[in-house]
């Protein structure tokens, strides 16, 4: 019986949960439960009224068709709900959920299961975010937010030598704090006073 998809359907539809959250998965699984439930209690009924049919005599073969239909109905229900249960129980726990409305969403957004938790980019990553912004400047390292273009590469930090002025930032636009992947396309170039916290609104 398609109660669990048509749930999970309707609540994506309407936009009561985002699309293959943890919340559409438990509707789903809740779904089956109950259409599965609804399923062995309808057939038990009609395997009554179909025993009733048989012992009359007369409505025998009409009372044979009942039961098999109605015991059709009691095993499906059954499995419903077992599938139902199984997935209920491996459905992901957590709160908020990605797409559903007060979540956190755009480009690298992470997992928003209970807490969120972001990373950190990996120095390749870096490095393959800054080629892409001077691929799309013509060669020159520009800051994503000012479009200052003088940036330069990350200097390797050395005792009592200050880092450059220019020096070129990678920076999530979805925060880490707020589940920001650290990876493209959650990543930006910016110079060192555009990334000083509150600089760019987030």
């Amino acid at each position: 019986m398609p109660f669990g998809g048509a749930g999970e359907q309707l609540a994506e539809a309407h936009e009561f949960v985002g699309r293959g959250t943890p919340a559409a998965q438990r509707g789903k699984a809740v779904g089956l439960i109950v259409g599965g439930l609804y399923s062995m209690v309808s057939g038990t009924g009609g395997e009554i009224v179909g025993g009733a049919e048989t012992a009359t005599g007369v409505g025998a073969p009409v009372g044979a068709a009942t039961i098999a239909v109605s015991t059709t109905m009691v095993v499906g229900g059954a499995a419903n709900v077992l599938v139902g249960v199984q997935s209920l129980m491996a459905a992901p726990k957590g709160g908020a959920d990605s797409g559903a409305p007060g979540a956190v969403t755009g480009p690298g957004a992470g997992s928003t299961q209970g807490s969120p938790k972001g990373s950190d980019a990996t120095p390749a990553e870096k490095k393959a975010v800054r080629q892409e912004n001077r691929d799309a400047h013509g060669g020159k390292l520009t800051c994503d937010n000012c479009k200052r273009d003088d940036l330069v590469d990350p200097q390797r930090a050395r005792g009592g030598v200050r880092r450059p002025a220019n020096e070129a930032q990678v920076d999530h636009i979805v925060p880490k704090a707020q589940g920001g992947q650290g990876r493209r396309p959650n990543l930006r170039v910016l110079c060192p006073e555009c990334n000083k916290p509150g600089t760019i609104p987030r």
